[in-house]
């Protein structure tokens, strides 16, 4: 099973996700010890692929993504109100096909030698 499943248990585990890591209280403690280990990893690979970048600018990068994806993956149903139902939350092959070229020209853009 994958998040683009019906299957409600997805759903519900990407909403808490979401949840979890917009939260100032909880985000520190679960992200942290869930994720870090992840991230850290994904971090190292972004360095290979952005040799120039700097730190900062790599997790700030990394940051929005990690918005970007997390509400993308709640389906909060924002999107379909918002756009008087032209989208939809549960869309995920839209919803990746606009995200991940708008998160990568994002990284070339703030990454790029300066």
């Amino acid at each position: 099973m994958t998040q683009e499943s019906a299957d409600a248990g997805w759903a519900n585990y990407l909403a808490l996700v979401a949840y979890i890591n917009n939260s100032a209280y909880w985000g520190p403690r679960m992200m942290s010890e869930i994720f870090d280990e992840l991230v850290n990893t994904f971090i190292c690979a972004l360095r290979l692929a952005l040799p120039h970048a700097e730190d900062r600018d790599l997790y700030w990068c990394y940051h929005n993504l990690s918005g970007a994806l997390t509400l993308t993956l709640a389906r909060t149903g924002r999107i379909d109100r918002l756009s008087g139902g032209i989208c939809h939350s549960d869309d995920f092959k839209s919803a990746y096909d606009h995200m991940i070229p708008f998160v990568a020209a994002g990284f070339r853009q703030v990454c790029a030698a300066k």
